[in-house]
């Protein structure tokens, strides 16, 4: 299977792995890649999937990934130090809308100040990394973005049937050790 359409992976640069992620609600297929804030949709038609649309976050502000040319593959860590890009954490479909989990990454300058090669500099890094939700109608709308999340979750691919999103409290955020292991449900109001 091709690329979609404006995928950053398709510029001919190295981005090492691009862990691909796919969702499937009913016939409708949903596509996104680590460091892309953007998803696009496929349709089940006639044991066809075929490509529907590119959703974008549209997000001006994120980090963006860095690629370097295949040839100078061996200076990817180097030139990716200090670039954390923004990525989609998670995608959920709910009755009638598609809910997204992001991050807008963590600029540069930050990220230099940081010695990640530490456990705490890791904690630190991992504490700078904002949540967000971005929220679409059946048909794709943005309807709302930019909506913060409360820190240090690890999301689940579990929306319950009252469209609860169920994210586990990271451990290692916190600096705790719990006797359980707990989760928290998260719901959009209106």
């Amino acid at each position: 299977m091709a690329f979609p359409p404006n995928s950053m992976y398709n510029d001919g640069n190295f981005y090492f792995w691009m862990y691909p992620s796919v969702i499937q609600s009913g016939r409708e297929w949903l596509l996104y890649f680590r460091n892309e804030l953007k998803f696009w949709v496929y349709k089940e038609e006639n044991h066809e999937i075929n490509f529907d649309r590119e959703v974008d976050l549209e997000v001006t502000d994120a980090v963006k990934a860095i690629g370097v040319p295949f040839e100078k593959e061996e200076k990817y860590n180097e030139a990716i130090a200090n670039n954390f890009p923004g990525s989609i954490r998670e995608i959920y479909k709910s009755k009638d809308k598609t809910i997204v989990i992001y991050t807008k990454g963590i600029s540069e300058d930050l990220t230099r100040e940081i010695d990640r090669d530490e456990p705490d500099g890791r904690r630190e890094l991992e504490k700078l990394k904002q949540n967000y939700v971005a929220v679409f109608d059946a048909d794709f709308n943005l309807l709302q973005k930019g909506i913060p999340v409360p820190a240090g979750l690890i999301f689940t691919t579990i929306i319950t049937e009252d469209e609860e999103i169920l994210a586990l409290k990271h451990p290692d955020f916190f600096e705790t050790e719990d006797d359980y292991v707990i989760y928290y449900k998260l719901k959009l109001l209106n």
